[in-house]
């Protein structure tokens, strides 16, 4: 049950996939990076968990990366690189 946050999700989108604002306002296409950050409880993971939801067909994978720490990062690191691995493998 997401409501709202339209507007966040759209420039989520554009930023990753397009070079248009939602707004028309055009953007270089070089701008592929998105950061949600935030206190604890904004909504942030719900924000990219309904992001997700919605343009799910456009991506291949999606991570969850854990980055409280220097040792959780390392670790969000390795499972990605370990998963992206071993998808190439059963190819």
């Amino acid at each position: 049950m997401f409501s709202g946050r339209e507007d966040i999700i759209c420039t989520i989108h554009s930023t990753l996939k397009g070079n248009t604002l939602c707004n028309d306002e055009v953007r270089p296409p070089t701008d592929k990076i998105v950061v949600l950050h935030g206190l604890g409880g904004m909504g942030k993971s719900s924000i990219a968990l309904e992001y997700s939801f919605q343009y799910l067909d456009s991506y291949t994978a999606v991570f969850w990366v854990d980055v409280t720490s220097a040792a959780s990062l390392f670790r969000s690191a390795r499972a990605v690189t370990e998963h992206i691995i071993d998808s190439y493998v059963k190819q």
